[in-house]
């Protein structure tokens, strides 16, 4: 992933508390687990995928 790369995920109220969980407690050096796991459901071009994101990739995230 570049520098300069976005992502937007369209994600439930408790994958996004997973989520927010997870960031917290690695922030905080609560878990060795350097990446979350994003469930990516199939749509019309593309089938189900897992996205790795690396918590040191992560410069920001906001909540629309």
């Amino acid at each position: 992933m570049q520098d300069s790369t976005k992502i937007q995920y369209t994600i439930t109220r408790a994958e996004f508390t997973k989520f927010t969980n997870w960031y917290n407690l690695r922030a905080n050096g609560g878990t060795l687990q350097s990446y979350y796991i994003f469930n990516v459901p199939a749509d019309d071009f593309s089938h189900d995928r897992k996205d790795y994101v690396l918590f040191d990739n992560i410069k920001k995230f906001q909540v629309q």
